[in-house]
């Protein structure tokens, strides 16, 4: 039942079925079903119950294939109508016709397809309904009128305060004395309300010593303890450790919060920053501060936070005292401003009418990133100085772009444009000053034999060009991916090598400068497209040999991508230095290379110890006079671990610096002499690192470097060099030489695999019992790549560690002893620190056993949930099918329940897992129907018989509560002992 069409005729039954109860379906078709034009009878029927709607289409030139957008109504969740827009692409004219059942003249456009007699006539096309010319659009005069005037009909309300009544109010409020003044005066009427809010910044500034603590008192009596971002900000502006006096008995766990972040903050962990900018929504002005944790993620970072608002320009300017640095007003109806009043910046972002004779420019490109035009209209003070506002159009089409401009192309950047070769008339288009590739330039005519440059010709090593060996685009994919539960402990690591960027020059023909910039943008938009902001990219040696190339490759990159960046030098990179010392290269490409925010990786290690946080470097010199001891407290922390270099060819008497591989810069003795001190640094890590997952990134192979030619098992090798695409894995060796691109690839993709992160920074400790500080608590769980917020205020924090199991305990001022579950503890009463330690074996084991017999039946489910496409995920008692649908496994007597949940109480109970998802993912239901039949079948415990999509309410929680108490527990297998029974 797996064909298309058999698959089409269940879908259409079950649409039938659900469009009588008024909710969409099309979540439930599988992707490749749901846009495979062979289903078309399917999406007929969504069009019919108007559960999909097709919006423009037509032909796009530059991608060179028809495509039809549309919207897409998806099924209820927490009942909310929610709309996806999806553009389905065809390659043929025919797959195009056919899905559209023939609908082809409704809003389209066809620019740049010459339709053949042969199609006109086997599908009776209406020549005269095709439009094949640019489309009628709003253009960019238009639409500037257009704002234009709307602004001016509906300017801001921005009403003038009274300046009197507002310095009547910073007099009374920066002068009280008592909280019993200040209430006196705030409860005497509205206005003194609003004006102590709009006037505090000013009052805290004047009296701080008086003002923040009646504040604070003021808010903790009001009732207002869960604003707790503005609490930590008054303690955070007040700046004593006496102000957590003011915290009554009641409140003592927000007090042990604020006290940590107060800390954190004095220790320097903690980031402060201002935000001054104009709310269109509200209509207001709005000054900011607030203090962040850099090293959390970004749902926790905010620690504390106040912000004030302002009905008046004047209000504002007066609270951040006529400092405008960093502030963004461009939404506001200001005129005239009179910028010697006022400091500000090259951040500082005013309206157009604000400051008169602001000089008009328009950038019209494309951008390879996007893969879409962009026309922005900016407005400057001077020529070089900062944009005070702008406007940016968007649009996906060329020919939509051509038309937005009136044809007016000239100055437009479109040099990385590929797709314009595809375009077979420019005529009428402006494209004066246009930056384009030498190839349109000459069809437009506007090509200048002035730009043509004289290519140099590289030399290429002739052993290698002669035993490269070029494979398939079907081996470049990327090797097999984790599942979601795995992905969650590894990090993507991309690699590639030997981009030889001189010979890709030549091997595109290039006869411009621009011709260069595009290629080697290309080659970086190729090397960096599957790149995640957290994503690493090792790019392993023979980059190019011609150093300005290097250089603006580099440039190119890191517009392309955040990601981290870490280049290994190659031989070739070697080449342009006849007359320099080795040491004196690395400098040169080391500066080169910071410079882009990247990383040289030579002879050193790079460690990080959070995906979001830049790599630590221990150099070459430093690594040499550290000892074992040493190395492994240095990188204890770390998450991700590099060791690698050149590493030259010393051990290889068939093809090195007498080849000529380095040109000049090296000789035979001393590559020989490199690649010893490589090997001593490398067995060094070796031997130091045993545990560890190390990456060694190395130019040249293990074997040309070091006499030892055994793999660690616990390291990844990844190289180059021999362009003799290589791979191995069995789980013990992994080696990565697989992705060499070399003199004759055209493309450049870059591969990647995974790497662990998890790290255990306790790892070095013997048994026994330790006292650690907070942040060490933090690191440790942070190694074990789990979420912690712990703010428990304590005297002593104790680590027991025995048989490879860790206990966390905290001890308060008044010696009560409580055991930590992650940020939460727990008392422990009538026991000591060295009673737990030596309790800790009989008591895991009294956990551990009946959780092994329960975990083990938790993972049959969740592996029948997985091989039917569903999560599968385990967090405490339940199973994820998805987001919405769970199992839930009773921990006292291993019944299954399946439900759906919005949210914790309102859930809908179903008879077993086959009425679960027979209602609410169909799409896993052919799957689970064929898992039913196979030998190796597992119905879920205790299910009822029969099918039945007639759920039953349940609003109690009960299953969270136990589900919470799964999970401490579960910690076990992270080696972590976090209950304690009574």
């Amino acid at each position: 039942m797996d064909t298309s069409k058999e698959l089409s005729n269940i879908y259409l039954c079950k649409y039938a079925e659900r469009s009588v109860a008024g909710s969409g379906y099309h979540y439930d078709l599988p992707e490749a079903i749901r846009e495979n034009p062979i289903i078309a009878v399917i999406v007929r029927a969504e069009l019919d119950a108007k559960d999909r709607k097709f919006g423009k289409r037509g032909y796009d030139v530059i991608r060179n294939c028809f495509f039809v957008e549309q919207t897409i109504k998806t099924r209820k969740y927490c009942s909310i109508d929610q709309q996806i827009v999806i553009c389905t692409t065809f390659n043929t004219f025919e797959d195009y016709y056919t899905y559209l059942a023939g609908d082809i003249y409704s809003r389209s456009n066809y620019f740049g397809y010459s339709f053949s007699d042969a199609e006109k006539a086997v599908y009776a096309l209406n020549t005269s309904k095709l439009s094949t010319g640019y489309p009628k659009i709003r253009t960019l005069e238009m639409c500037s009128k257009s704002k234009n005037a709307k602004k001016q009909r509906h300017p801001p309300v921005i009403p003038t305060a009274d300046q009197e009544l507002v310095k009547h109010w910073i007099d009374i409020y920066s002068n009280i004395k008592s909280y019993d003044e200040f209430i006196k005066h705030y409860r005497s009427s509205k206005e003194a309300k609003y004006y102590w809010e709009q006037t505090l910044p000013n009052i805290i500034r004047l009296n701080a010593e008086t003002i923040i603590p009646i504040y604070l008192k003021f808010l903790l009596e009001d009732h207002q303890t869960t604003n707790r971002p503005k609490i930590a900000m008054l303690c955070i502006l007040y700046g004593k450790d006496d102000i957590f006096a003011l915290f009554p008995g009641k409140l003592w766990k927000l007090r042990s919060e604020m006290r940590a972040i107060f800390k954190d903050y004095q220790s320097g962990l903690l980031v402060r920053e201002q935000q001054k900018f104009y709310d269109e929504r509200c209509k207001k002005f709005c000054f900011t501060e607030r203090v962040f944790d850099p090293r959390e993620n970004a749902l926790s970072q905010i620690k504390a936070c106040i912000s004030f608002r302002y009905r008046s320009f004047e209000e504002f300017s007066e609270a951040i005292n006529y400092d405008l640095s960093d502030t963004d007003l461009t939404n506001t109806d200001i005129t005239d401003l009179n910028l010697a009043q006022y400091k500000i910046n090259e951040k500082t972002r005013l309206p157009s009418k604000a400051v008169p004779n602001l000089i008009y420019s328009v950038d019209k490109r494309y951008d390879p990133k996007k893969d879409i035009f962009i026309v922005e209209e900016s407005w400057r003070i001077a020529p070089n100085a900062p944009v005070q506002e702008t406007r940016k159009y968007e649009m996906k089409y060329y020919g939509d772009f051509v038309a937005f401009l009136k044809k007016d192309l000239s100055y437009a950047n479109l040099l990385f444009c590929e797709g314009l070769c595809n375009v077979a008339n420019f005529t009428g288009i402006n494209f004066a000053g246009a930056k384009l590739h030498s190839t349109i330039k000459k069809r437009v005519g506007i090509w200048d034999e002035a730009d043509r440059v004289v290519i140099p010709e590289y030399t290429i090593i002739e052993p290698t060009l002669t035993h490269e060996l070029v494979l398939p685009d079907l081996h470049l994919s990327s090797h097999p991916a984790l599942d979601s539960e795995e992905k969650a402990h590894y990090r993507k690591i991309h690699y590639i090598s030997d981009l030889h960027l001189p010979q890709r020059i030549s091997a595109e023909q290039c006869i411009s400068s621009d011709d260069i910039e595009a290629t080697l943008c290309k080659t970086a938009l190729e090397v960096s497209r599957d790149l995640c902001r957290d994503d690493i990219l090792l790019i392993a040696g023979d980059t190019s040999c011609d150093i300005k190339l290097f250089t603006l490759f580099i440039k190119k990159l890191r517009w392309l991508t955040e990601a981290h960046i870490i280049f290994i030098l190659g031989n070739h990179e070697l080449w342009p230095f006849e007359n320099s010392s080795f040491p004196e290269i690395v400098a040169t490409y080391k500066k080169l290379l910071t410079a882009e925010n990247m990383y040289l990786l030579q002879n050193g290690i790079l460690f990080q110890a959070r995906v979001d946080q830049p790599f630590e470097e221990i150099t070459e010199d430093a690594l040499s006079d550290l000892d074992i001891n040493s190395l492994r407290a240095k990188v204890a922390p770390a998450s991700t671990i590099f060791f690698g270099g050149l590493g030259f060819s010393g051990k290889n008497d068939c093809f090195n610096a007498d080849y000529g591989i380095y040109k000049d810069a090296i000789t035979r003795t001393e590559e020989i002499k490199y690649s010893q001190d490589f090997e001593k640094l490398y067995t060094k890590i070796r031997d130091s690192l045993t545990d560890r997952n190390v990456i060694i990134a190395t130019h040249m192979p293990l074997s040309d470097w070091s006499t030892d030619t055994t793999y660690h098992s616990k390291y990844v090798y990844v190289s180059g060099h021999t362009h003799k695409n290589t791979f191995y894995d069995d789980g013990m060796q992994r080696i990565y030489a697989d992705n060499q691109v070399g003199y004759h690839r055209r493309n450049a993709y870059s591969k990647y695999f995974y790497s662990d992160i998890r790290f255990d920074p306790f790892a070095e400790y013997g048994d026994g019992i330790y006292e650690i500080s907070r942040h060490d608590y933090l690191d440790f769980y942070l190694g074990k790549n789990i979420h912690v917020q712990f703010t428990r205020d304590f005297e002593h924090l104790y680590i027991l560690k025995r048989s490879g199991y860790y206990c966390f305990m905290i001890e308060t001022e008044k010696g009560t002893l409580a055991i930590l579950n992650k940020g939460s503890t727990k008392q422990i009463k009538k026991w000591t620190i060295q009673g737990c330690y030596e309790e800790m074996p009989s008591i895991i084991e009294e956990i551990k056993d009946p959780l092994d017999q329960y975990t083990a039946v938790q993972l049959q489910i969740s592996s029948l949930v997985k091989s039917i496409g569903g999560c599968g995920r385990i967090h405490g008692a339940i199973i994820d099918i998805d987001y919405y649908n769970h199992i839930y496994l009773n921990p006292n007597d291993h019944k299954a329940t399946c439900y759906y949940a919005d949210n914790m109480r309102d859930k809908l109970v179903y008879r077993n897992l086959h009425s679960l998802i027979a209602a609410h993912r169909g799409d896993m239901l052919p799957a689970y129907l064929q898992y039913l039949t196979s030998e190796n079948r597992m119905h879920v415990p205790y299910e009822e018989q029969g099918l039945s999509i007639s759920p039953i309410p349940y609003k109690e929680t009960d299953i969270y509560l136990n589900s919470n108490k799964l999970k401490k527990m579960q910690l076990l297998y992270s080696n972590v002992l976090t209950i304690w029974p009574d």
